[in-house]
């Protein structure tokens, strides 16, 4: 029954006088007076150097580079930066040097990396200041060692016991990788995949000799030992969204898991969205970070963070990443939360992402997030205008969405599966070595040529360093040499196709910005079956008239005219070096 509303004010609490209601209201805080304002667009612009839709990535030890425009007429203009790259990581100002009527810059070094935030202050008077307008842009400093970086994905299933991986590490770095990615090691629950945990803080018995200790780490220890001495960085995986059905979480702490009453225990499983419908993973309890109770909740955090840090420490140690598996559909709120804790804990730890969304969500997240790299799906495209289109759209959007293009990954086929013929390996790594923003890799077994995918579930045989007649180490090896050599290929928005829509083959320009340095031509067919001709036109890029070099012949010739007439095999490639005469 509602009650009737009084017009009668509510009388005063016993002892409550008039005179203290008006003590508590003067004792309220007094709002700052800094004496800004809002800018308005008509009176300056700000240009910085490489940056695009309020985002900027930038190589440790780059330097972040800004000048000021001054629209209309200053009488004493003045402009500083705001931002939290100082030493302490907390915001300040730092003032803008003038460098001619009405412009100012600024050039600050990038010693750490991770995520930071930018503005500018400006005054007109020398009174008057201004906030610039607009948010605060976001500055990405990508880490050290994923500058370059060349990633072998080590699939402990087929790799033996845990103290012979030494032996891919040893193989990985003679191919010229620089990182080692390892699916998860923790013990598995029943269905024997790595990414269904039964306990997040011990290894995988079955990867260790017999009457070792999972919880010793040991051995774990001495592979990461391994590594380090041969300059190789780890990434470890973290799954975040999920454990096994048949884990210790799940059956200690049901209630950390989501409810279903649809299912025989009670516990949510995890899936993923497909084109067809909902698909459901039958050993995996969906973790719920959203749990009514804040100490539940408390709990959870506790424990997910206590894991990621735990693993992160192996990949830190090493120089190395973590990879983030299922990004996309994990708690938005715990993952802004634990990749700032990752990268406040391990400043210089790489963090990769698995991604898939639609580009306008994934561009809003990665505003939140501390993520380093995203996983590109480039066997998704295999024709040359799906594949071209798509390494536009990566030159494109790499400035706000920076990208990692591998050849395959440990969830797809490989590239006899992939494309249909082991050979395609050739013109696809190539591609997506050299056209990318610098940052590729393979799975294991593509190097020997391997037709059919390793299955990271289960039990497999051990790969043989050479399990077929087909070597792609010579064309791997020279692909790294070019990488790391030639700043050429890790540079961003610096493409440009030459093909004119090819039907098999793409042609493409690397134009290098760095002072000394050639350009770079490279052109792969990816018709499995037929030699392919093209006729490529230098003129309009500038490369007329040039001294040239096969990058893998290493034969030199000088192209008199501008245009370049190519016959590549099937499945062939040519990487060219161009010096302009």
């Amino acid at each position: 029954m509602c009650k009737a509303i009084s017009n009668t004010p509510p009388t005063l609490a016993k002892g409550f006088e008039e005179t203290n209601m008006h003590a508590r209201i003067d004792r309220r805080g007094q709002l700052p007076e800094n004496g800004f304002r809002i800018g308005k667009e008509s009176q300056v612009l700000m240009m910085v150097k490489g940056g695009r839709c309020g985002r900027v990535r930038l190589k440790q030890g780059e330097a972040l580079q800004i000048e000021l425009h001054f629209k209309e007429k200053p009488t004493a203009p003045a402009a500083r930066l705001y931002s939290n790259l100082s030493a302490s990581g907390e915001f300040c100002e730092v003032d803008m040097r003038a460098a001619g009527p009405g412009v100012f810059q600024i050039q600050c070094p990038t010693e750490k990396a991770g995520t930071f935030f930018f503005t500018l202050q400006y005054t007109m008077d020398g009174q008057q200041w201004y906030w610039l307008r607009g948010e605060l842009w976001q500055l990405l400093v990508f880490p050290r060692p994923l500058q370059s970086l060349r990633l072998y994905t080590l699939i402990p299933t087929a790799s033996g016991p845990m103290h012979q991986w030494k032996t891919v590490l040893q193989r990985a770095a003679e191919l010229g990788f620089n990182m080692v990615h390892l699916l998860p090691v923790t013990k598995q629950g029943g269905s024997q995949s790595p990414y269904a945990a039964a306990d997040l803080f011990t290894l995988e018995p079955d990867f260790l000799p017999e009457g070792t200790d999972p919880s010793s780490m040991e051995i774990f220890e001495e592979f990461v030992e391994e590594a380090q001495r041969l300059g190789l960085g780890l990434c470890l995986d973290l799954v975040l969204n999920h454990v096994a059905i048949d884990s210790e979480l799940a059956q200690r702490c049901p209630h950390w898991i989501y409810p279903d009453a649809t299912e025989p225990d009670g516990l949510k499983r995890n899936g993923f969205h497909g084109h067809d419908g909902f698909h459901k993973w039958d050993d995996l309890a969906l973790i719920n970070y959203q749990h009514p109770d804040p100490r539940v909740r408390r709990a959870i955090w506790e424990h997910m963070e206590g894991y990621a840090l735990f693993w992160g420490y192996y990949a830190a140690a090493t120089g190395g990443m973590i990879r983030l598996d299922n990004l996309h559909s994990t708690d938005p709120a715990f993952a802004m939360h634990i990749t700032h804790k990752l990268r406040r804990e391990y400043p210089d730890l790489g963090i990769l992402a698995e991604l898939f969304t639609h580009p306008e969500a994934t561009q809003k997240i990665l505003q939140h997030y501390a993520v380093d790299l995203l996983l590109a799906t480039t066997w998704e495209h295999h024709f040359s205008g799906e594949l071209r289109r798509y390494f536009r759209y990566i030159h494109e959007t790499t400035p706000v969405i920076p990208w990692f293009t591998p050849i395959n990954s440990h969830d797809s086929g490989v590239p006899a599966e992939e494309f249909a013929n082991v050979q395609a390996t050739r013109p696809r790594y190539i591609l997506c070595a050299l056209l990318g923003i610098g940052a590729t890799g393979l799975t294991q077994g593509v190097e020997v040529g391997i037709e059919e995918k390793i299955n990271f579930i289960g039990r497999q045989p051990v790969v043989p360093p050479s399990a077929t007649q087909h070597d792609f180490w010579p064309l791997i090896q020279r692909t790294h040499e070019l990488m790391t050599h030639y700043s050429v290929f890790q540079q961003q928005g610096n493409v440009e196709f030459l093909d004119h829509g090819h039907v098999a083959i793409i042609a493409a320009a690397r134009l290098s910005r760095t002072p000394g340095e050639p350009h770079a031509l490279v052109i792969a067919n990816l018709d499995i079956h037929q030699a392919q001709s093209i006729l490529l036109d230098l003129q309009p890029i500038g490369l007329g008239q040039s001294s040239l070099t096969d990058a893998f012949s290493m034969h030199a010739w000088t192209l008199e005219g501008h245009t370049l007439h190519c016959t590549l095999e099937p499945c062939g490639f040519q990487v060219i070096l161009i010096e302009k005469k």
